[in-house]
C-alpha cells in the first residue's frame, strides 16, 4: 500500500479522498494530541509562557515551572529526579554521548531504538550469551535497552535481562513507548525496572507519545541528573517550551482519566481475541505486531488502517503493528476484532 499523505491528526478515524478508515495505528496512545480540552490546557499555557523559548536553562533568567514539572516526573514515575530536553531522542543522546565520554562501554541489547545508538556502524551483538560475554569482558559496562519491544520479552518481567550481570552495570533505558501507557496511573517501566537491581538505572522517554508533548525525560538519581544538567550539550542546547512543561502539570487529571480508558479498551480487545495466533505484544501495553503481514492486507481490505513502517537499515524487516488507543469507542474494537476473527 502507498503512504497515506494526511493533513489533519488521525484520532479513531482517518479520511482520505475517498474512504474512511478505523485507524489503529500511531502512537498517540492516550488519544490527546487531537482532544479538545487538552489543546484548550495547551492554547492556556502558550498564551502565558509563548510558544517557544529560545534561552539556556543555565541562563541567569530561568523559568521555574520547568523545576515544578521536572519534580512531578520524578514523583510520577517513581525516580530520584528528572531532567526535560526538547525531544526524546535528544535525551537518549546526551546520556548515550555523556556515559561514553565519563569511560562508559556501551552496549545494546539485540534490537534497540536507534535513539539509543552512538555511531552509525556500532557493532550489536547477535546473542544474549554474546552480550552477557562482552559485559562480563567489559570495563565500567553499560546496557542500552528498550523498555518495549513489541514482541513480548520485555516489560512487565524483562526476562531476558535478568540472564545478565545486572548488578555490575549502568542501565540505560528508552521509556518512550511505556510512559504514559504503562504502568501505575500510566507511570511508564521505572517501577519494574527499579526492581532488577542494577549498579544504577537511566530512563529516557519521549513524552510526544502518549503524553502528546513535544519534549523528552530523563529519569535517574539526583547525583546523575545533576551532572547531566551541568554537561555542555545540557547547557548548550534550547529547552522544550514552557508551556508544554506547564501543560504536562496541568493535565494531571486528564492523563488519568485516559490512561482508564485505554485499559478499559485493552481488556475488551483482548476478550474478544483470545486465541488469535498472530500477535505478539508486552503485556499490559496496546500495541501488537503482527506475524503475518497477510493479516495487515485483509484489515485495510476491511477498511482498517493500521501502523506500517521499516527502519532504514539493510536487515530491517517490514513491521506492521496494530495500536489501540484511548479514543477508540467499543464499537471501534468490535469492528477491528470482526475482522481479525473473519480472518481466522
Amino acid at each position: 500500500m502507498q503512504p497515506i499523505e494526511i493533513s489533519t491528526f488521525p484520532g479513531r478515524t482517518l479520511e482520505t479522498d475517498n474512504k474512511q478508515w478505523l485507524y489503529c495505528g500511531g502512537t498517540a496512545y492516550l488519544g490527546l494530541q487531537s482532544d479538545p480540552s487538552f489543546q484548550q490546557i495547551f492554547i492556556e499555557n502558550i498564551q502565558r509562557y509563548g510558544t517557544s523559548y529560545g534561552a539556556s536553562r543555565n541562563s541567569n533568567v530561568r523559568f521555574s515551572v520547568y523545576e515544578e514539572a521536572e519534580a512531578e516526573l520524578a514523583r510520577w514515575a517513581g525516580s530520584a529526579d528528572a531532567l526535560t530536553m526538547s525531544s526524546g531522542y535528544l535525551a537518549a543522546q546526551l546520556v548515550c554521548q555523556n556515559l561514553q565520554g565519563l569511560g562508559c562501554n556501551l552496549h545494546h541489547l539485540p534490537g534497540s531504538h536507534p535513539a539509543l545508538s552512538t555511531a552509525p556502524n556500532e557493532r550489536n551483538p547477535v546473542s544474549i550469551q554474546e552480550l552477557a560475554t562482552a559485559i562480563t569482558e567489559s570495563p565500567n559496562p553499560a546496557l542500552l535497552v528498550d523498555s518495549i519491544d513489541f514482541h513480548g520479552q520485555h516489560y512487565p518481567h524483562f526476562e531476558k535481562l535478568r540472564s545478565l550481570p545486572l548488578e555490575d552495570l549502568t542501565l540505560v533505558v528508552d521509556d518512550s513507548h511505556g510512559i504514559g501507557a504503562v504502568g501505575p496511573e500510566g507511570s511508564g517501566s521505572y517501577a519494574k525496572l527499579s526492581e532488577l537491581g542494577v549498579k544504577e538505572l537511566i530512563v529516557c522517554a519521549s513524552l510526544n507519545k502518549a503524553l502528546a508533548l513535544q519534549a523528552g525525560c530523563i529519569f535517574g538519581s539526583k547525583e546523575r541528573i545533576a551532572q547531566l544538567r551541568s554537561t555542555a550539550f545540557f547547557t548548550g542546547a534550547s529547552p522544550t517550551s514552557p508551556a508544554v512543561v506547564a501543560t504536562f502539570l496541568s493535565s494531571r487529571s486528564l492523563y488519568l482519566d485516559r490512561y482508564a480508558k485505554l485499559k478499559e479498551n485493552l481488556s475488551l480487545f483482548l476478550s474478544l481475541n483470545k486465541d488469535v495466533p498472530y500477535f505478539e505484544y508486552n503485556s499490559g501495553h496496546p500495541a501488537f505486531s503482527l506475524n503475518n503481514p497477510d493479516l495487515a492486507n485483509h484489515l485495510e481490505a476491511n477498511d482498517i488502517l493500521i501502523t506500517r513502517f521499516q527502519y532504514p537499515t539493510e536487515k530491517a524487516k517490514n513491521l506492521a503493528r496494530i495500536v489501540l488507543t484511548a479514543s477508540h469507542t467499543a464499537q471501534d474494537i468490535e469492528k477491528l476484532s470482526k475482522a481479525i476473527q473473519s480472518f481466522v
